[in-house]
């Protein structure tokens, strides 16, 4: 199981080979437009079974984990939606006075 890091350089990593793409593509005139993006679910599954290879990866095992990849981005898009401004941010730790 990736720690928080590791996660955090398989998305950074994940999206600028995205971008990346993007711009060698558009910067190639002799090219056809590019295709619209493929859906997020399917790429968040095809990086698992990439970073993951295994016999148990069942279609079961597969139906559940997109499940779980469909709850995660519609959690994020809710959270996302959110408005915050500039103040918002986390609520300072209590840390209790020690012989108060």
């Amino acid at each position: 199981m990736p720690d928080r890091r590791e996660f955090l350089n398989w998305t950074v990593g994940a999206t600028v080979v995205g971008s990346t793409t993007a711009c060698v593509a558009a910067d190639s005139p002799a090219d056809p437009p590019a295709e619209p993006s493929a859906d997020p679910v399917e790429l968040w599954l095809a990086r698992v079974k990439q970073a993951y290879p295994s016999d148990k990866l069942t279609g079961t095992a597969v139906e559940e984990i997109r499940a779980d990849i469909e709850r995660y981005l519609a959690a994020s898009r809710v959270l996302s939606s959110f408005p915050l401004e500039n103040g918002d941010g986390p609520y300072p730790a209590f840390r209790a006075a020690i012989g108060a």
